[in-house]
């Protein structure tokens, strides 16, 4: 719990090193998944890889902890191992709403929009307020230049929750004022 406030204090320092002399003290898998988690808030992707890849030999049907592999490789732009951990996290949680998006946003830096444009669809259908995945499927759509369904997709995530975007309503036609 003590680095637990570090971590809310955004001393990220004081808290790999608190959740790293716990885990040499107590090797607990929760110590574990800790580190790894600060380690990616302090963009030590390879450090955290090498984290989340024991904790999945600890808990091989963990789908957290396959999807925080997954996220320390989509940071690394390491996208086939990406995926791989994605999917797994997948077949563990089928409901995996954030691994859907993120395997989406993998197809499309791959150029397969196509494909994303499916995953970022189930991450709604998963959670239909889930607003971060209806932003990024309204991007998607502008990048496609599918502005009539990037206006669609943006309002959905505006009544998911998500504050206005002015920039990316004048990108999409929505708001043509000048500024």
């Amino acid at each position: 719990s003590i680095a637990r406030r570090w971590i809310e204090k955004n001393n990220l320092e004081v808290a790999k090193e608190l959740y790293d002399e716990a885990y040499d003290t107590i090797p607990d898998y929760s110590f574990l998944i800790n580190r790894g988690v600060v380690r990616l808030k302090l963009k030590e992707y390879e450090e955290a890889e090498g984290i989340f890849e024991l904790g999945t030999t600890q808990r091989p049907r963990s789908p957290y902890t396959h999807f925080m592999l997954g996220m320390a490789r989509y940071y690394m732009n390491n996208d086939d191992l990406a995926a791989k951990s994605m999917d797994r996290a997948i077949d563990l949680q089928p409901d995996h709403k954030e691994a859907f998006l993120y395997r989406g946003f993998i197809e499309h830096r791959n150029g397969r929009d196509q494909n994303a444009l499916e995953l970022m669809t189930s991450a709604i259908q998963l959670d239909p307020d889930y607003e971060e995945a209806h932003f990024n499927l309204a991007v998607l759509h502008s990048l496609m230049k599918n502005k009539k369904m990037a206006r669609k997709c943006y309002n959905d995530a505006l009544r998911a929750g998500l504050s206005p975007n002015i920039e990316f309503e004048r990108e999409i036609g929505i708001n043509k004022a000048s500024s």
